[in-house]
């Protein structure tokens, strides 16, 4: 439940900046600390890292390209949802 408050902190901090670079750098390093704290391996952490990085770009690139557009809301459920899923697995 935490990942999806996470992430609606994020969706506004992409709504104010004007690259989705910050958002996906500060979602990374939040996933990137507490795989850390949590014990999991360091090739597993650096492995996870990367793609979440490229995940959470694309997303919030996406939020970022509809901005204004009713696709807007589709990509922001479907995005979390897919977030949810993958770190609940």
């Amino acid at each position: 439940m935490i990942n999806a408050l996470i992430l609606a902190v994020l969706v506004a901090v992409n709504l104010q900046c004007k690259s989705p670079w910050v958002a996906s750098g500060i979602y990374t390093t939040l996933a990137f600390i507490l795989s850390l704290v949590f014990g999991v391996p360091i090739l597993t952490v650096i492995l996870t890292a990367f793609i979440n990085l490229g995940l959470t770009y694309l997303y919030f690139w996406l939020l970022k390209k509809f901005e204004g557009s009713s696709y807007w809301w589709l990509i922001m459920i479907v995005g979390i949802l897919l977030f949810l899923g993958i770190s609940f697995s």
